[in-house]
């Protein structure tokens, strides 16, 4: 008996509509990291998308830029409950890079805030 799988094809390159559907912190080979994940509605069809960041927040900086872009602001408090944004809409745009190893990946390249009325997922 043979399985059948259906492959997926990679997301093009563009600007896309999403939301969050994951942000924690993580780590790999001893370096803390936080791992996003965008749930990326393309052409209709939901796909996933992760990407990683500093786990430094700071108003100027990447994850603070995107934590700004999908709440509209950035939290002043000095704690925040990242699970928070969970569910939060959003745009994405993605790249193709190339990997030291020659792959082609896809790469969130900037998260910015959701288009107005636009209703996404």
């Amino acid at each position: 008996m043979s399985t059948i799988v259906r492959l997926k094809q990679p997301i093009p390159s563009g600007t896309f509509d999403a939301r969050v559907s994951g942000v924690r912190f993580a780590q790999t080979g001893g370096r803390t990291y936080l791992r996003w994940e965008f749930a990326v509605n393309v052409n209709g069809e939901e796909r996933r998308v992760v990407a990683a960041t500093s786990p430094d927040l700071t108003e100027t900086n990447k994850p603070g830029r995107w934590l700004k872009a999908v709440l509209g602001y950035y939290p002043k408090d000095e704690q925040f409950d990242l699970e928070s944004i969970v569910g939060r809409r959003c745009v994405v745009e993605l790249v193709h890079v190339k990997t030291s190893e020659g792959r082609l990946v896809t790469r969130v390249d900037k998260v910015l805030p959701p288009r107005e009325g636009e209703i996404v997922l």
